[in-house]
């Protein structure tokens, strides 16, 4: 018999991530999160429960209770028609979880959502604006930046204040157009350094 393939969004990934660390939480707690996560449209609790081998419905409540209360989960009244074998309610993931300001807790010591947040905070310190951001898609192109793009912390605020006093900084006003142009800008910025040595 085949493994059924569980495919998590990035922005729960982030979520579950952060679970991992967070002190507060049970091992049930977590793997109540993790099924919430990978089955969110489709939430029973004795499915969980016999999925999940917890003994009780009222541990399962238990879990479902502290994830809400630490803002992990939001429990909504289910908007579809309510028949025989349709929950009641339904659970929303806050995928705003990992950034929220009142967080600061062994989970922040880690230096790579550090990271994330340091540059986060730099570039709209330097780049500020007044409208709506999406904040995850912009931290996760940040994320990017650094893990993946490989550049270092410092050369990405070198690159942030370029653009806050160059004339990109009309066309630059998000971490993901950054990330766009950065090796444009990136190569500008040496050029220009090159020429003043």
């Amino acid at each position: 018999m085949e493994k059924e393939e569980i495919l998590i969004s990035t922005n729960y990934q982030h979520v579950l991530i952060h679970a991992s660390v967070d002190n507060k939480l049970t091992a049930n707690q977590f793997r109540v999160l993790f099924y919430i996560c990978t089955n969110i449209e489709n939430v029973y609790i004795e499915e969980m429960k016999t999925k999940l081998n917890i003994r009780t419905n009222n541990s399962i409540a238990d879990c479902i209770k502290v994830l809400i209360k630490n803002q992990y989960i939001k429990r909504v009244k289910n908007k579809r028609l309510i028949k025989k074998g349709v929950a009641f309610y339904t659970y929303e993931i806050n995928i705003e979880k990992p950034i929220l300001p009142n967080n600061i807790n062994s989970f922040f010591s880690n230096t790579y959502f550090k990271s994330i947040d340091e540059i986060f905070s730099y570039f709209f310190e330097k780049i500020p604006t007044t409208k709506k951001i999406d904040i995850s898609v912009n931290r996760k192109q940040i994320e990017l930046l650094i893990y993946k793009d490989d550049y270092s912390i410092q050369t990405i605020k070198d690159v942030i204040d370029y653009v806050s006093i160059s004339h990109n900084r009309s066309i630059i006003t998000r971490p993901i157009l950054l990330r766009k142009h950065f090796k444009a800008l990136f190569k500008e910025l040496n050029e220009l350094s090159n020429k003043s040595k």
